[in-house]
């Protein structure tokens, strides 16, 4: 960020500098975390908590300052408290989405020179660093020439999203294309430019957004440059709040899970079950409540909608099913119609039992209490 000095000292720059950044960057932050309707609807409450910035803010790193002229730059990193900010929407009823937008590596088609698909793809990481999102230009080499196919890539071929991944730990692909269109030119030079933003991401369709933008000025080179960056913005705006959308929870709907794994000695499968489970947005550390060679009962405080819970748990288990207690996932194939489940072998050896004796004489002969079953917080059993 860049602030006129303004005839002031250093050190009373520095603090407005500070202020400054953290102001705007919770205001980029709300970008992240809230819809743009929600931001509109409520856009008074959250100019008070801009103003409020420093009491939201956890941490703040000065990287670098620099005056150059009457302005002073700073570059400066921040983090801001969840509990705090969570604390302050929730107490407005404003709803929000934790989970972080995935990290990106864009594509464009091949051109000559730098042509306006190029120009707009190189836009893209300013613009997704105002939303929150962090967009990596590949390197451009040969591996990426190879793998990072355009036509692939706009249809979300499984191999070009695993390349990204793989390489830069993208969770997503965009494709950028644009096309420049003179309407004028002369002094009263207008240029129409019409941009489309494809995205793809894994087990999902890609999703084309697209922004048509006319401009004037003194010369169409002029006018067209200037397009790239505002386009670049409402592309990725786009996207962003789609992401909210899918992902934004209601404060207080968060709740507990449960869920009874059926592994037997799969252990290996049970490490990678809770891995992905653990990756879910909204899901907390999951809780052991009870195990056996064969099963194991999982509570967890999950904040989000039931429906995103059951499309990513579909993608971990072999087979799912509902209980009056919860959810039932088989991590292995679980019994046909009608056959019971086969018990978990156990690698101990089996004691004999042995019989027992009668009572002796003065001895009490009370009746010998059955067993009863282990049972969890709510009074049902899991035996």
């Amino acid at each position: 960020m860049s602030l006129p000095t303004g005839g002031k000292g250093i050190e009373a720059m520095h603090e407005a500098g500070v202020a400054q950044a953290q102001r705007d960057g919770l205001q980029r932050l709300f970008k992240r975390l809230l819809s743009g309707a929600e931001r509109e609807a409520r856009k008074e409450y959250l100019s008070t908590l801009a103003k409020d910035a420093k009491r939201l803010t956890e941490r703040t790193v000065v990287r670098s300052t620099k005056q150059v002229g009457d302005r002073l730059n700073m570059s400066v990193d921040l983090q801001f408290s969840r509990k705090e900010l969570s604390a302050a929407l929730t107490k407005e009823n404003i709803p929000y989405t934790e989970a972080a937008y995935p990290v990106v590596v864009p594509i464009a088609p091949e051109e000559r020179g730098e042509g306006a698909s190029t120009l707009l793809w190189k836009g893209l990481p300013n613009a997704g660093r105002d939303f929150g999102v962090q967009v990596i230009l590949p390197l451009g080499d040969l591996e990426d020439l190879t793998q990072l196919n355009w036509e692939k890539g706009l249809k979300g071929d499984a191999e070009v999203l695993n390349w990204a991944a793989g390489r830069y730990g993208a969770g997503e692909i965009w494709l950028a294309k644009a096309v420049v269109t003179p309407v004028s030119g002369g002094k009263g030079a207008k240029v129409k430019l019409v941009a489309s933003l494809t995205v793809a991401r894994p087990n999902v369709a890609p999703i084309v957004y697209q922004v048509s933008e006319e401009k004037g000025g003194t010369s169409v080179e002029e006018v067209s440059n200037a397009l790239y960056p505002a386009v670049a913005a409402k592309l990725v705006g786009q996207a962003v709040e789609r992401w909210v959308s899918d992902h934004v929870v209601l404060p207080g709907s968060r709740h507990v899970v449960r869920m009874r794994v059926m592994h037997d000695v799969q252990v290996a499968r049970l490490g990678e079950f809770l891995a992905g489970v653990r990756a879910v947005p909204g899901m907390a550390e999951p809780r052991v409540i009870q195990t056996t060679a064969r099963e194991t009962l999982f509570e967890c405080d999950f904040q989000g909608r039931d429906e995103l819970l059951d499309e990513a748990l579909a993608k971990l288990v072999v087979y799912r099913e509902k209980s009056p207690e919860g959810m039932v996932l088989w991590l292995i194939p679980p019994p046909k119609e009608g056959q019971a489940a086969q018990p978990a072998q156990s690698a101990l050896p089996v004691q004999p039992v042995q019989p027992v004796p009668p009572p002796q004489p003065g001895q009490s002969e009370q009746p010998v209490q059955p067993v009863q079953p282990a049972r969890d917080n709510a009074g049902k059993s899991w035996l």
